[in-house]
């Protein structure tokens, strides 16, 4: 019992480390082009726009009702029209505000006009509003009338997209909604810790193949679920949850060496921490028409991104185990970091 102490607090020296891995921030803008004018249409999680303006979270309980966003709409509002900047022929379009609301599902939509000298020749969005928002944010602009595959995902090194006006085509090869699928599961290090502790024990390919197939299984229903909103679990709860299944994973992993069964596990886990991602997906607000192939190209991208990990994670655990320090030591050092981060996690999304 005290070698495991020892461990547990060994690992604990790295909580504000562990605890300060987040998922990556999500918005969208649908951009329209009538003539001179520019309409666009921003979507924001309230809880990010909560965290990158917090003086109008009156109440600091990093949400925003709508009371807190009609008092907060004249800064908001100033800020925005600094930072979503439609260029026209490489001039600025005067914009202005005129909406701003709360939605169904923590989200708030953002109504925005811009109003050009001239019918453009040339038309560039600058969103440069990535310096108030969260590490990693990703901005997923679309231009309306345009297909799905004109989806630009614009981020703080790339935050400038061509639209499409006149006979000019959009370009929108910065990236896709499948890279930010890869992009989403690469910076959701909850996730990719949660895998680390599943596949930690594993040392026969066989029962881990079934273990990871049934997390996928897992996740890929929920996902679904959620991003469709056929089933949307509050994220107070979910947050929490897929923290603890963190925690209890490295615990297991002190006591458990036969993964046979663990599959059985597994696919639980799978669906808690799918609807984690499903309420990534709806924060996007993706319109009707878009939804499905969106939905299909991110959930790719994360099934991608997660095979790209694994192809990594499991030969190096493979070759570590070739060490005798390592297969002493290395598994209960590992699975303490585990429990730590997931209780880490767990009380920053308790308190927070």
């Amino acid at each position: 019992m005290t070698r495991w102490l020892r461990l547990f607090f060994l690992s604990a020296l790295l909580l504000p480390t562990l605890v300060g891995a987040h998922s990556v921030g999500l918005s969208r803008g649908e951009y329209a082009l009538a003539g001179a004018q520019v309409q666009a249409t921003l979507a924001f999680a309230r809880d990010e726009l909560a965290a990158a303006f917090p003086t109008s979270d009156q109440d600091r309980d990093g949400d925003l009702s709508e009371q807190e966003l009609a008092a907060a709409q004249p800064d908001l509002s100033a800020v925005l029209l600094q930072t979503v900047v439609i260029e026209a022929d490489g001039s600025a379009c005067p914009g202005s505000v005129i909406s701003l609301a709360a939605v169904e599902g923590n989200g708030v939509e953002i109504g925005m006009r811009f109003e050009c000298a001239e019918p453009p020749q040339s038309l560039q969005l600058r969103f440069e509003l990535f310096g108030q928002l969260s590490f990693g944010h990703r901005h997923l602009a679309h231009q309306a009338g345009t297909p799905a595959d004109a989806t630009a995902v614009l981020f703080e090194t790339e935050a400038r997209w061509q639209l499409a006006s006149g006979e000019h085509a959009p370009v929108g090869d910065n990236a896709s909604i499948f890279g930010l699928g890869i992009t989403h599961i690469l910076t959701g290090y909850d996730h990719l810790v949660f895998l680390l502790g599943l596949v930690l024990v594993g040392r026969r390919l066989t029962p881990l193949l079934v273990l990871v197939t049934a997390f996928t299984a897992g996740h890929m229903i929920s996902f679904g679920l959620a991003a469709l909103d056929m089933v949307v679990p509050d994220p107070g709860i979910i947050e929490p949850l897929i923290a603890l299944s963190i925690a209890y994973v490295g615990v297991e992993n002190w006591l458990v060496r036969d993964l046979s069964h663990r599959w059985m596990l597994a696919f639980p886990f799978g669906l808690l921490h799918g609807f984690g991602f499903g309420g990534a997906m709806r924060e996007l607000a993706v319109p009707a028409d878009q939804l499905l192939p969106s939905l299909l190209s991110f959930n790719l991208g994360v099934e991608a991104g997660q095979i790209a990990v694994l192809a990594v994670m499991l030969p190096a655990l493979w070759c570590l185990r070739r060490f005798a320090v390592f297969e002493q030591y290395g598994t209960q050092v590992l699975s303490g970091l585990i429990v730590v981060a997931g209780v880490g996690w767990f009380v920053e999304r308790v308190v927070g």
